[in-house]
This record gives C-alpha cells, structure tokens and sequence, in this order.
C-alpha cells in the first residue's frame, strides 16, 4: 500500500529514515510484516511491538456520537478490538491499538473524528 516512506526534513536528525504517516496512508497492518524484509537489514526489527501510536477518536465531529448511525472504522480496523462500540458509538482501546491509522483513513464524517497520536519514542 505503500504506507512507508521517507522522513521529510522536519524531523531533522530522522529525516531520510523509514516512517509512516498514518495520516496521509495507513499502515494495514499485514501479518507477515512485508515491510520488514523489505528494508535494509536492521531498519525495521520484528523484534518491537507492531505499534506506531494510538488513534483517538474526536466526538464533537463523530457521526455516532453526533447520533448518527456510523461503525465504518470498527467495521475496517485490521486489529481486532482496537476500537469498541458502546451503544453504537465506536472507542479506542488504547492497549490494542497499533496507531496503524486505516480508521481515519476511512472515517466519513464531513471533518474527519479520528486522529492518530504517534508514540512519544517516535518521531511526530
């Protein structure tokens, strides 16, 4: 999908180093970690937890919390239990969630309700 590209100036000492910009293209959160063959030896580790950051969800431009009936990024979250729904109105799990950002990608709302938080080991 081609989620992973390359640090933009910005982040200084990181820039020209892998990144995902869950933003602007998720990460899909593949079983087999392609990415990490993919990369030059070293670059991305299988070793540390398939976790970028924490998406949350904004409930002022939320449709289901505005009362409208929405579970689009429950229903196409690739982690299972990363987002609940309570009475039809979807919450992140912050321990599961991976931060891969596929439910602001597909968020409807007319200003989008979800936003990734990046970890605060990585770069932002």
């Amino acid at each position: 999908m081609d989620a992973i590209v390359l640090a933009p100036p910005r982040f200084r000492g990181a820039a020209g180093t892998p990144m995902i910009d869950a933003h602007t293209t998720a990460c899909v959160m593949c079983a087999d970690t392609p990415c990490i063959a993919s990369c030059e030896p070293g670059v991305l580790r299988a070793g540390r937890p398939l976790k970028m950051g924490t998406a949350w969800v904004d409930r002022m431009n939320c449709l289901a919390w505005a009362g409208s009936f929405c579970t689009v990024c429950s229903e196409r979250c690739p982690v299972p239990g990363a987002i609940s729904l309570e009475q039809g109105r979807p919450s992140v799990v912050e321990s599961v969630c991976t931060g891969c950002g596929v439910c602001h990608g597909v968020c409807p709302a007319p200003v989008n309700a979800i936003g990734i938080m990046p970890l605060p080991d990585r770069p932002g």
